[in-house]
C-alpha cells in the first residue's frame, strides 16, 4: 500500500478523543485488558497503528502516555463514518489503515495536525459490567464466562 507523503511519523494521538473526566479515565484504563482494545503508546505512528487494527480485528484504540496511562481513544468503525461524513469520495468499504491513510492525505491545516472535525466529540461507549471494560455494542456480547 501506498503511504501519503510525511505520514511516517504522524502519531495515533492526532486521531484520538481525550476524555478528560476521572471517571472516563478510570473507565478506558479498565478496558486496556479487553480483547478487542488495542493498546499504544501515543506517539506510535497512526499507519503502523491502523494495520494492527486490521491485521487483528480491533474494536478499540486506546493510546496511553509513558506511564501506562489512557490518553485518548479511537473507535476505528466511527473513524470511518466521520471521515465518510466530512471527506467526499471516502469509502466506507476497505481496512482501516486505507481510511486513515485517506485522512492523512486530505488534512487541513490547524489544530491537531487538522483532525479537529474527528476528535472533537467523543465516540459511543458503553460499560460492560460482567467483563469490567468499555465497548462498542449497548450489549456486549462477548463470553465473560472464563
Amino acid at each position: 500500500m501506498r503511504r501519503p507523503f510525511g505520514s511516517a511519523d504522524l502519531p495515533i494521538f492526532d486521531f484520538a478523543y481525550r476524555p478528560m473526566e476521572p471517571h472516563e479515565l478510570d473507565r478506558l484504563g479498565q478496558t486496556k485488558s479487553w480483547a478487542k482494545a488495542l493498546v499504544v503508546r501515543s506517539n506510535y505512528p497512526a499507519l503502523q497503528v491502523a494495520d494492527l487494527v486490521d491485521l487483528n480485528n480491533m474494536s478499540l484504540i486506546l493510546t496511553v502516555n509513558e506511564v501506562d496511562a489512557v490518553e485518548g481513544v479511537i473507535v476505528p468503525q466511527a473513524v470511518r463514518a466521520r471521515a465518510a461524513q466530512v471527506l467526499p469520495g471516502v469509502a466506507l468499504a476497505g481496512n482501516f489503515s486505507n481510511i486513515v491513510s485517506e485522512i492523512i492525505k486530505r488534512r487541513s491545516p490547524g489544530g491537531h495536525a487538522g483532525f479537529d472535525w474527528l476528535t472533537s466529540r467523543g465516540p459511543d461507549l458503553y460499560w460492560c459490567d460482567r467483563g469490567k471494560h468499555m465497548t462498542t455494542e449497548k450489549n456486549c456480547t462477548e463470553d465473560h464466562s472464563q
